[in-house]
């Protein structure tokens, strides 16, 4: 079993995510206005008795996007990890909601003006808040389908986060670890809506990274996130897997995998004003 990365962890049938509302399936572009009013507090959905995750013998690793996947090789038998239990399944998925939503709720007044709000976390009928399988559910963020195996941030009227429970079953092949940096890269793009365009880099996939590790380091910090040898390899691995075959050159691109790293690491190192553009 993977040791929990919680300090104190709940069961995810009792984990309390304050702030968090389910959202409707439906969205709209990514674009700049003002910020949501305040949601309701509710509590995540018992897990299903199984999650739909896919096999472990068949890997896609996956863009970190609003709406781009893009597959990988499936790793070697001598590569492969245990398959991924219910339980480690939902541990690190609700720690790593946990986490990220805390770091930003404790934090946000010491780097931003106004009060944080956290982004809804999608509702689809018999799943856990925020999950979705896109195999079977119809999910649709500006007008478009969300697939499946991808992770999303939708903003304007809906502001939602959603994971496909494949995508992050099969990210896992980096390590427990790279859980955590989807929840926290999409919540970067939800942390990028709720600033001025100003503050807002046109590298918005880039950004995000630095914004997810500003709040995994900042996590660390505050000892919610217990970093265990090795995590930070697993990180840049999955980011390496996952980034663009060429540098960053256009909106929507994602980068190199160096790009990725690097930006990772200036968030980590120097914290959310340090993503901010210069």
């Amino acid at each position: 079993m993977i040791p929990s990365r919680l300090s104190v962890i709940a069961t995810a049938v009792t984990l309390t995510l304050t702030g968090f509302a389910g959202g409707s399936a439906y969205g709209s572009s990514d674009t700049n206005s003002q910020s949501p009013k305040s949601q309701e507090t509710v509590q995540p959905s018992p897990e299903p008795e199984s999650p739909a995750l896919s096999s472990p013998n068949s890997r896609a690793a996956l863009s970190l996007s609003r709406g781009v996947a893009t597959a990988a090789a499936p790793p070697t038998a001598a590569t492969a990890p245990a398959p991924y239990t219910s339980e480690e399944f939902y541990q690190d998925y609700y720690g790593a909601l946990q986490v990220v939503n805390q770091y930003w709720t404790a934090h946000w007044a010491d780097f931003f003006p106004g009060s944080y709000v956290p982004p809804k976390l999608i509702s689809v009928p018999d799943r856990a808040a925020g999950l979705y399988d896109g195999t079977v559910d119809v999910v649709i963020c500006g007008g478009a389908l969300l697939g499946p195996d991808n992770a999303a941030y939708c903003a304007d009227g809906d502001d939602w986060v959603a994971y496909d429970v494949n995508f992050l079953g099969r990210a896992r092949y980096n390590g427990d670890m790279f859980v955590y940096m989807i929840v926290a890269h999409e919540w970067g793009h939800a942390i990028q809506y709720r600033l001025s365009a100003a503050s807002q880099s046109i590298a918005a996939e880039l950004q995000a990274d630095c914004f997810a590790g500003a709040a995994l380091d900042g996590g660390v910090n505050d000892g919610t996130l217990q970093l265990e040898e090795g995590d930070l390899q697993e990180i840049e691995t999955g980011l390496t897997d996952i980034a663009d075959s060429s540098p960053w050159g256009m909106p929507g691109d994602h980068g190199s995998p160096e790009e990725r790293i690097q930006n990772f690491r200036i968030g980590w190192d120097g914290g959310p004003l340090a993503c901010l553009p210069a």
